[in-house]
């Protein structure tokens, strides 16, 4: 049985509707922005979905609502099982005003970098109002993932192999042992290696069509157990 991969459907569920009956498990990688309530929209296909946030999914109080109903599938900070591989989910992307990070900064280097509100908590004390801290990536993110171990992390960020991705989650993917990332966020659909030899899946939106394979660039199938080839 394989999981099927979706990035930044943006409101528009028709390719997971579709497709999802034929996988045994579905992951969003962010940007869900869901027009009505997420398990409404899912119906039988939501107790087999997992997701994370993207950077649009906490733009208004309304959308975030309408993930109440399944919070508990986001992967965000946590590592769940799908047949023989441990998957792993960091929500958001890099906030300026949060964790000032470039694309070459080091995850061992947070501590000297210009700008660092290491805590969700920290965040709500300076500004009290705005939504920023939901679906930005923390100090207190990055330094609670190095300590678990993963095969495959999903990222909405793209780590170091994009153009506008970043070292710190290349960084991240390294000291977790992960051996597969996936990120959404850049509409792109592409295949990378960062080092370690870890592979990198980039993905476009679903529904756009690839004019030289006439593939979906916005879906991806995962099999239960990869095979993980060397870059």
């Amino acid at each position: 049985m394989r999981t099927l991969l979706v990035a930044d459907p943006h409101g528009d569920y028709s390719q997971i509707l579709a497709h999802g009956p034929r996988a045994k498990r579905i992951i969003i990688a962010g940007d869900l922005e869901p027009p009505d309530d997420l398990r409404t929209i899912l119906g039988p296909l939501a107790d087999k979905t997992w997701y994370i946030l993207g950077n649009h999914d906490a733009e208004k109080p309304e959308q975030l609502a309408r993930l109440e109903s399944m919070s508990e599938r986001c992967l965000h900070r946590k590592v769940v099982r799908i047949g023989d591989l441990r998957v792993a989910g960091l929500n958001g992307v890099f906030n300026g005003k949060i964790l000032n990070a470039s694309g070459v900064d080091r995850i061992e280097d947070m501590e000297d970098l210009s700008v660092c509100i290491p805590t969700r908590e920290a965040w709500l004390q300076k500004r009290r109002l705005g939504m920023e801290h939901v679906t930005a990536i923390f100090k207190e993110d990055l330094e609670a993932m190095a300590e678990m171990e993963a095969d495959v992390l999903i990222l909405h960020e793209a780590p170091e192999c994009h153009p506008n991705g970043f070292q710190m989650l290349g960084d991240l993917a390294r000291y977790m042992g992960v051996r597969l990332v996936l990120h959404g966020h850049h509409h792109e659909h592409y295949e990378g290696w960062i080092e370690g030899g870890i592979k990198v899946l980039g993905l476009g939106t679903p529904g756009g069509i690839d004019p030289a394979t006439y593939l979906d660039e916005g879906l991806e199938w995962l099999e239960d157990v990869y095979p993980f080839p060397s870059g």
